[in-house]
Formats: C-alpha cells, sequence, structure tokens
C-alpha cells in the first residue's frame, strides 16, 4: 500500500507545523484504505469458494501494523494488539443494547 510510504513525510510535516491532528487523520485514512483491501482481499478468498491467485493486497498490508502502531505511539496512544468486531447485541462501549 503506498499510504504507508508517506508516513515519514506526514510525521515530518506536523512535526514542522505543530498540528499532531494530521497525523491523526493520517492513521484513519490508512486504516479506512486497510479496511478496503482486507475485504477485497476476504472477498476473493471466500465468494467463490476457491483460492485467491492475486497476492497484492495480503503483500500491501504487511506494514500496515507496523506503521499504525508506530503513528499512534507518537500521539501517545497505545496500539491495540488486534481489532475485533463488537457483538450484536453490544454497543461500541461494551454494555448491553437496549
Amino acid at each position: 500500500m503506498k499510504r504507508l510510504q508517506f508516513y515519514p513525510e506526514a510525521l515530518l510535516g506536523c512535526a514542522r507545523t505543530l498540528e499532531p491532528h494530521h497525523l491523526v487523520f493520517y492513521i484513519n485514512d490508512t486504516i479506512g484504505v486497510s479496511t478496503v483491501l482486507h475485504e477485497v482481499q476476504a472477498h476473493r478468498a471466500g465468494h467463490l469458494g476457491r483460492p485467491r491467485d492475486d497476492r497484492r493486497p495480503a503483500d500491501a498490508l504487511r506494514g500496515a501494523p507496523h506503521v499504525l502502531a508506530n503513528a499512534m505511539g507518537v500521539l501517545g496512544v497505545d496500539a491495540p494488539e488486534r481489532m475485533e468486531s463488537a457483538p450484536e447485541d453490544e454497543d461500541h462501549d461494551g454494555t448491553a443494547k437496549t
């Protein structure tokens, strides 16, 4: 994913301008692109019931966890080791839906 190549530039820009919120935008955008690539990969592998023959999305996602964890660390946020969806019967904060 070419977006990962722009991390040093994004980080430097935030440091120069003293505007760390731009790093948050970078993280959010990168997560969005990663999610789309992951969904495409899952679709190719499972939808047709055969192994996917195009491995580019998987290869493109390899560096994303490291880059995102580093960017979040710069902002003082701990990166989760794993992302999981909330169960259907819970709200985003983990409380039961009413």
